[in-house]
C-alpha cells in the first residue's frame, strides 16, 4: 500500500529530480515515523490523502503552477506530433 502511494505520488509530482527525491524521502520517513507511533499505513494515506492533493499541496508549498506546466506538455506534445506527421509526408514523397 505504501509503495503504491509513493509510485502514485512521485508520478504526480512537476518538480525537480533532486527536489522529488528529497520529497520522497521525506514521505518515507513520514511513513516510518507514523509506524513507530502505532499508525497503519492506512491512516497516514488518510492523513495524506489522495497522490494528487499531496502532489498539488507540494505544488503549492514549491509555488509551481500546474495549469501552466500542463499547457506546456500539451504544446509539445502538439509540435512533436506535427514534427511526425511532417516527417511521413516527406518520406512518402520522396519514395
Amino acid at each position: 500500500m505504501r509503495e503504491e502511494y509513493i509510485k502514485k505520488v512521485k508520478k504526480e509530482l512537476a518538480v525537480s529530480r533532486k527536489q522529488k527525491c528529497e520529497i520522497i524521502r521525506d514521505l518515507n520517513e513520514a511513513f516510518d515515523s507514523a509506524k513507530e507511533h502505532g499508525e497503519t499505513e492506512k491512516q497516514v494515506i488518510d492523513r495524506l490523502g489522495s497522490p494528487k492533493d499531496f502532489a498539488d499541496n507540494i505544488h503549492e508549498q514549491f509555488g509551481i503552477n500546474c495549469i501552466e506546466r500542463q499547457k506546456r506538455k500539451k504544446q509539445i506534445q502538439i509540435g512533436i506530433a506535427i514534427t511526425t506527421m511532417i516527417i511521413t509526408f516527406a518520406i512518402g514523397i520522396l519514395i
